[in-house]
């Protein structure tokens, strides 16, 4: 029967209660799913993007994987509250002066613009 490169990486990581790097972990994969030499260059990014929806792997860091249920909910989850973003930096002072240049830019804009003639003949 034939495996999935998911599940191959699965059963190899139910043992090996350690994370792995993802090109030690496809190359396992690819031998457990017995996948052909030729399709081993081709499936890596579809694999990773496999390992990546899958719910049973986790990502650790150095791009490493493992298996949730090795992790406590704290390890593997994102606590958002804690994601800094760059929003916050802005102070209300910045703030205020962008809403007030995007003003003048726009009365510029609305101003009519009149013909300049360099005809200095007219005025003698």
């Amino acid at each position: 029967m034939k495996i999935s490169l998911t599940d191959a990486a699965y059963e190899y990581l139910k043992t090996a209660h350690a994370s792995v790097p993802f090109t030690e972990l496809y190359a396992i994969a690819a031998d457990k799913a017995a996948l052909a030499e030729d399709l081993r260059k081709r499936k890596k990014n579809s694999f990773y993007s496999q390992l990546s929806l899958d719910s049973r792997f986790t990502q650790q860091e150095n791009n490493t994987w493992d298996l949730k249920e090795h992790h406590s909910y704290e390890e593997t989850h994102l606590n958002v509250e804690e994601i800094d973003t760059d929003d916050d930096d802005e102070n209300e002072e910045d703030v205020m002066n962008d809403e007030e240049q995007d003003d003048e830019d726009r009365e510029e804009e609305s101003r009519p613009v009149y013909p300049v003639s360099d005809n200095s003949e007219e005025y003698d």
